[in-house]
């Protein structure tokens, strides 16, 4: 595809990666895409999920209009371009992160997952455990929960459960910044871009496990836009009770801190060895002050 031939002569950076999506976008068994009777995005994979989502953001109809050859044109209109790219990078490379790159999950296990945006790779999870597996996602975001229960009411998910928190330290309100195309953290430096504030609940994973009675979950997703140090601090008796498998995305400077190094000191003290993917979801910006941390309890 001319797509790929031009990636492979351009640099490292978001230009080239805008070509490679393209291309990685085309080869996805697409069956149906298009819009529903009440407006909304959605695409349906050959013998797997529907994924419902937002409409293109302007870089999106951008690159679908100079990028997009008529095959691609042909299986997905460009009011699905998103849906399509965010099922690129959120359900068919194993999530934004890679969730399970060093924890596969099994039938029966219980996933943890803060920071669940739209819930695509909630999906996957939600199979992966099985009818007798439990996926916890949390979402403070009303319109992402909105499409989080549209895809778990569409394909017949019955083993998620959805949360309306943020998650932090402590139990409190606080202010949660949103940026125009749905990203959002209630670290006012994170969220620099047009956008709007809402008044959240915030709640610990302590609080929450509690609450909900899982007894021991199997692995911990953080992906909370700057809050990960403060979402560890908030499951300090998760991390010594049950030694879950931690995913987490530690990827920005709040204040003066790079937040991998306050996680990094954190999982230490509560003996946790880690994984560093410095370059997996990172890119043209600085590898060494961010990472995905993939940690596991330390063994005796």
């Amino acid at each position: 595809m001319l797509a790929g031939w031009i990636a492979k002569l351009l640099p490292e950076g978001n230009l080239k990666h805008r070509f490679l999506d393209v291309e990685e976008i085309e080869a996805l068994p697409v069956a149906e895409a298009g819009v529903s009777d009440d407006g909304v995005p959605f695409i349906r994979l050959e013998g797997g999920p529907i994924f419902y989502g937002y409409p293109p953001a302007r870089v999106h109809v951008l690159v679908y209009a100079i990028l997009a050859s008529f095959p691609l044109r042909r299986r997905i209109p460009v009011v699905a371009y998103k849906v399509a790219w965010d099922i690129l990078h959120r359900y068919w490379q194993g999530g934004q992160c890679n969730q399970q790159a060093h924890y596969h999950l099994q039938p029966g296990d219980t996933v943890i997952e803060a920071g669940a945006f739209i819930g695509y790779y909630t999906l996957k999870m939600a199979n992966d455990v099985g009818p007798n597996g439990r996926v916890v996602c949390i979402e403070p975001v009303k319109d992402n929960r909105d499409i989080i229960l549209r895809n778990l009411e569409a394909n017949g998910i019955r083993n998620v459960t959805v949360l309306p928190y943020a998650v932090a330290e402590e139990r409190r309100e606080a202010t949660l910044y949103i940026e125009k195309w749905q990203k959002n953290s209630l670290a006012s430096e994170v969220c620099k871009g047009e956008g709007r504030e809402i008044r959240v609940k915030v709640e610990t994973i302590d609080n929450l496990v509690a609450e909900l009675g899982i007894s021991s979950p199997n692995l911990v997703i953080i992906t909370v836009n700057g809050l990960e140090f403060e979402v560890l601090q908030g499951m300090k008796k998760v991390l010594e009770e049950a030694d879950p498998h931690l995913v987490i995305a530690a990827k920005y400077v709040v204040g003066k801190e790079a937040v991998l190094d306050c996680v990094l000191e954190f999982l230490s003290s509560m003996n946790y060895d880690v994984i560093l993917d410095r370059y997996g979801f990172v890119k043209n910006e600085d590898p060494e002050r961010q990472a995905v941390v993939y940690a596991s309890k330390r063994k005796a």
